[in-house]
């Protein structure tokens, strides 16, 4: 069965699933707080939370470069729980 040409116009239109990257926080006593992007080549350090949020958000861009949308950037701390889909 072939797609119609309404079916295929819908199918132009449809937005790509946002992603997320999620990183995990690790406590650095020389600099404060480091995070690594799972499966992502994506290495953060911050002194502070704030500055790691804003540092992760930065390599996010700079790693997805034109990929639109850009994935959303999330920290995971140890004793978070991961989401239930």
């Amino acid at each position: 069965m072939s797609n119609s040409s309404d079916e295929l116009r819908m199918e132009e239109h449809m937005v790509p699933a946002q992603r997320i990257v999620v990183s995990q926080v690790a406590a650095d006593s020389d600099s404060g707080f480091t995070a690594h992007a799972a499966g992502h080549s994506i290495f953060i350090q911050g002194e502070s939370i704030d500055e790691l949020e804003r540092a992760g958000a930065d390599a996010v861009l700079c790693y997805f470069g034109n990929t639109k949308p850009v994935p959303q950037f999330e920290l995971r701390f140890e004793n978070d729980n991961p989401r239930i889909a």
